[in-house]
């Protein structure tokens, strides 16, 4: 698998794509992580304060 497509995109699609990248990974990582935790709480703060509060 290579890179070169993604490369070869327009614009419009290279900033999306490389922006969902690290999303993917820290959005994984504040599910699976500990809730609660220092770093669960700056991965999530994206998510503001509106967000639904956390059951359990």
């Amino acid at each position: 698998m290579t890179l070169a497509p993604l490369i070869d995109a327009a614009p419009a699609i290279r900033v999306h794509a490389f922006g969902a990248m690290p999303a993917l990974g820290v959005g994984t990582g504040v599910l699976l992580g500990p809730k609660g935790t220092v770093p669960h709480r700056i991965m999530g703060w994206p998510a503001g304060d509106d967000a639904p509060p956390a059951k359990g």
